[in-house]
């Protein structure tokens, strides 16, 4: 990608599962060199989730390794040892970005908190991601995706309508990790500026609570749960048991051109229906109207019937459909990444371009793919490497690379 937007950032990512290396995968995306550290034993724990037949895999990759490691380089170093922890502060020192889970008293044990990172490399922008924030009686808590971010934020409640709606995978981790990575942006941006690092925090709970802002400032202003009130439905079923989505609320809907297309041109010319007032007021029977219309054709015809409305109109997809789904294609918003080992793996696209540009997405590192090449930069000999490796302090997969990501 061609003046990438963070070419020259060099990162280092001491994270796991799906949080903050998603974040560092945004980055990558848009031409930063990302360093993985992962431990020496099994790496991020994601990496453990191929077997069990819990989720589908492509040959032994985990496909969430894939998503939200794509385009690093990993470095696996036994940062409990000595010689380990002199080989993150030369990686450290040559960094612009430090990001890191870990929660605080793991950071303190290993020695990573932020002041142990400024003394080495004081401009550096440091991210630090927690489940539920850094103050509060929980500060500090372990926080998982369904806990901190589906369940403590009142979603799970709000959505599910009485009894806890389920969690999709890495659903909150992904959107919070868009969060963590503008937080970088922002202080990337005031660096350049000033010449100061900064401490940016992120949390699964404050992600939340922006994602459902609506209900939360309702709640807050009325003094009661505000799911507990009815904003009325945008779904309308079809007559082979599918969904559409739509918002009758619109004023702006082309309401005329609607009620075309439903075999209804009667209802143009109903006064109930005529202006945005008096649909809110025949609320009612107007759902009564588009519930009886929608329900007389299966869910291909409408698809057919609504190509060219300039309304907001949708079929409610399954997810199979979405990778099938004509936008979804013609973006590139979901795409596919191939190596030299024959297998190519499904990702998903950071959701922001420049300058209408789509950055080539290569394959996640394998554990220590890249350990004696980071080592070679960082002014390591190759003896010194052979005993760091030897000794078990850096472990270095040796096979022939299916991806190499380089720096920039």
């Amino acid at each position: 990608m061609g003046d990438a937007p963070f070419a020259g950032i060099r990162v280092v990512e001491v994270a796991s599962w799906q949080f903050v290396p998603a974040a560092a995968a945004m980055l990558a995306d848009l031409g930063a060199s990302v360093v993985k550290v992962e431990n020496t034993d099994t790496g991020d724990g994601q990496r453990r989730m191929t077997g069990g037949g819990l989720m589908p895999t492509v040959g032994d990759l985990a496909l969430p390794v894939e998503q939200a490691n794509r385009g690093k380089r990993s470095l696996s170093v036994d940062l409990r040892r000595p010689e380990g922890r002199e080989v993150l502060d030369r990686l450290v020192a040559s960094a612009d970005v430090f990001m890191t889970n870990l929660l605080p008293g793991q950071r303190q044990r290993l020695g990573v908190d932020v002041d142990d990172v400024r003394a080495l490399r004081p401009d550096i922008v440091y991210l630090r991601a927690e489940g539920v924030g850094r103050l509060g009686p929980d500060a500090g808590q372990q926080g998982f995706d369904p806990t901190a971010f589906w369940s403590r934020s009142g979603i799970a409640a709000a959505v599910g309508g009485g009894s806890p709606a389920r969690s999709r995978p890495g659903f909150g981790d992904r959107t919070s990790s868009v969060s963590a990575a503008f937080g970088v942006a922002a202080a990337l941006v005031r660096r350049a500026a000033t010449g100061e690092g900064a401490v940016v925090d992120a949390s699964l709970l404050a992600s939340a609570l922006w994602s459902n802002a609506s209900d939360l400032i309702f709640s807050a202003a009325a003094q009661r749960d505000f799911s507990a009130v009815v904003m009325g439905s945008p779904f309308f079923e079809t007559s082979d048991g599918r969904w559409v989505a739509f918002s009758p609320t619109n004023e702006n809907l082309p309401w005329a051109d609607l009620f075309a297309r439903l075999g209804r041109p009667d209802l143009i010319e109903d006064e109930r229906f005529a202006t945005p007032a008096g649909r809110a007021r025949h609320k009612g029977a107007l759902d009564d109207e588009l519930r009886a219309a929608f329900g007389a054709d299966t869910l291909e015809r409408w698809r057919e019937r609504m190509i060219g409305f300039e309304g907001a109109f949708a079929p409610v997809n399954d997810l199979l459909e979405v990778t099938r789904d004509p936008q979804v294609t013609a973006n590139d918003y979901l795409t596919w990444a191939e190596a030299d080992d024959g297998l190519s793996v499904p990702l998903v696209r950071t959701p922001v371009q420049i300058d209408e540009q789509l950055p080539s997405l290569g394959r996640a590192p394998r554990l220590g793919q890249h350990s004696r090449e980071v080592l070679a930069e960082l002014g390591f000999g190759d003896a010194e490497i052979d005993t760091l490796v030897s000794a078990r302090t850096v472990r270095a997969d040796e096979t022939a690379a299916s991806s190499e990501p380089r720096p920039s």
